[in-house]
């Protein structure tokens, strides 16, 4: 029998000093359980709730996070988000050993070298193709919006060929934004536009005999769970979309936020 190689996968902690619905103590209770039961841990960002350079206080808790990831001694893989960005990369990377991805291509194997796993991590990012009917990007002819969607188109590039010339059997895509409308959920009509692309399950559902799933973070209103055109598993690792769907937080007894896959 196959040894299976079991993954977990966080996102969207947005911790700060004024948090009280997730918190330090909670992260450390977190990555403990995910390492307990997990032999690969995925982090999909906003590990903070700065949306650039950090203040001081979130300075001082990105140091703290990184003190609890450095403890962890399974493989542990991560992206940055749309809050954090340039110093929390650096500090999770250098002081927690995190391994940082965009655009990037990963494989581990089981014990047994029996079951091989490529991860292909990709930050994502917004194109107006999921936007609501009723709400079309404002100024499609932006700066911000031309800028979001060449790192779409470079996004696709790197995702396509990586992709075709994966080696694995079983790929899991990971990324921030979404990759499509199906998990969209109760998110505002007028925010659709910006929290994704759908060109990256279109590219997905081509080599969908490779890709085992994607998980994404991003959509604190979203749902848990969906599927692409294909149906290859889509899986919604933020926080806020978990717990909602739980109803199960009690002060006496610990939920797990995050999704675990088995392959």
């Amino acid at each position: 029998m196959t040894e299976q190689l079991k993954i977990a996968v966080t996102s969207d902690w947005h911790l700060s000093n004024n948090n009280k619905f997730f918190n330090l103590y909670d992260v450390q209770l977190l990555i403990d359980k995910m390492a307990e039961e997990a032999d690969i841990l995925l982090f999909l960002g906003d590990f903070v709730n700065s949306h650039s350079k950090l203040d001081a206080q979130d300075r001082e808790l990105a140091f703290k996070i990184a003190h609890l990831l450095e403890k962890v001694s399974i493989p542990k893989y991560g992206l940055i988000g749309n809050h954090g960005r340039g110093e929390l990369k650096k500090i999770l990377s250098h002081s927690g050993g995190l391994i940082m991805m965009n655009r990037d291509r990963y494989s581990i194997s089981n014990s047994s070298n029996s079951q091989t796993l490529g991860i292909i991590g990709i930050e994502g990012s917004f194109d107006g193709s999921l936007a609501h009917a009723d709400y079309a990007p404002r100024y499609p002819n932006s700066y911000t919006m031309r800028r979001r969607i060449r790192e779409v188109s470079d996004d696709i590039s790197f995702l396509k060929t990586a992709l075709k010339t994966s080696p694995y059997r079983h790929n899991i895509i990971a990324m921030h934004y979404l990759p499509g409308q199906s998990t969209i959920g109760r998110e505002s009509n007028r925010k659709h536009y910006s929290l994704g692309s759908k060109l990256y399950e279109q590219i997905a559902d081509i080599y969908r005999e490779k890709v085992f799933a994607i998980v994404h973070g991003h959509a604190h209103l979203g749902s848990v769970e969906g599927k692409t055109h294909a149906g290859i598993p889509i899986y919604n690792a933020a926080i806020p979309a978990l717990f909602r769907r739980s109803r199960q937080i009690t002060q006496q007894q610990f939920y797990q936020p995050y999704i675990k896959l088995e392959i």
